[in-house]
């Protein structure tokens, strides 16, 4: 076997063996250690002959003899004093090398520490890309790559959005996301759980393409609520709110959207969708309204 070969793992040299008392012995021991610790597997142990150890540190098999005999003795000095001062303790088939698992130990935190040193650089390297390209792109990539993140959003909508099955589909998902990001860039007010699942129910009773267009006219006209009814899908103002032909509920309804749209406390919002007539919804939309007005004025003043 040529043991010039069997050096198959990496072991790290510490700067500090030059400061240990090994450093003071004859050349042979030094290179004797300096072999072994090139043999060991990941475990400390160095499984070969003596004449085989003697062959691969190139060093003649009495020296290697002697300089086995000297690493495998007490050592007075030795800056480790467990299994005092002592380098190696002979096994079935060679030698351990008893610090070697501290030492690997101090290496692999090493190794450690520069990997995640490397891996931060190359995250920030690639963020520092991401931004000047972000940067350098015309309004109309990135309005294209919007409407691409809308659809995908309609596509992989949150689990806990529980759509109704009238509105179950990639359309009204992709929809009703980009009216979720329009309420977000015009700072509307955030819609309480309770609000979007009786606007999502007003929308399944006008179905899938009402509701959509309905979504599409809203945004298009800047508007703050949804208005998903039939005799609306061709008209380009929201409905009065009033209509002869809509039940009282479907009236009380929009009074009670309208209100959220702008910006009623969630308890005027409330009260609005227990009233039990239109006369009462209207009344308690006018006092929010007259609430919100009175605080901008002050607020101007």
């Amino acid at each position: 076997m040529d043991y010039s070969k069997a050096m198959t793992g990496f072991t790290k040299l510490f700067g500090s063996i030059v400061h240990s008392t090994v450093w003071r012995e004859d050349m042979p021991t030094k290179v004797v250690w300096i072999t072994m610790l090139a043999l060991a597997d990941r475990n400390g142990r160095v499984l070969v002959s003596v004449p085989g150890l003697a062959d691969a540190a190139r060093v003649p098999l009495e020296d290697t003899v002697a300089s086995l005999a000297k690493l495998s003795s007490p050592d007075e000095w030795s800056r480790t004093k467990q299994h005092e001062g002592r380098r190696i303790e002979e096994i079935d088939g060679g030698w351990l090398l008893l610090n070697y698992m501290k030492y690997r130990e101090q290496r692999d935190a090493d190794e450690r520490r520069m990997k995640v040193r490397d891996a931060v650089q190359r995250h920030r390297e690639k963020k520092a890309r991401e931004v000047a390209v972000t940067a350098g792109k015309h309004n109309a990539e990135a309005e294209s790559e919007a409407e691409a993140e809308a659809e995908k959003v309609g596509r992989e909508a949150p689990s806990s959005l529980d759509l109704p099955a009238e509105l179950d589909s990639v359309r009204f998902r992709a929809a009703w996301s980009a009216w979720l990001a329009y309420r977000r860039e015009t700072k509307l007010k955030r819609w309480t759980d309770r609000t979007v699942k009786l606007q999502l129910r007003e929308l399944a009773a006008a179905g899938e393409a009402v509701a959509v267009e309905a979504i599409r006219k809203s945004i298009a006209n800047g508007w703050h609520g949804l208005f998903p009814h039939p005799d609306n899908a061709n008209g380009s103002k929201p409905p009065a709110g009033i209509g002869s032909t809509r039940t009282e509920r479907d009236q009380i309804a929009d009074l009670r959207f309208q209100a959220d749209g702008i910006g009623a406390t969630p308890d005027e919002v409330d009260a609005i969708d227990r009233a039990v007539s239109v006369k009462e919804a209207s009344k308690l939309y006018r006092k929010a309204e007259a609430r919100l007005e009175a605080a901008s004025a002050q607020g101007k003043a």
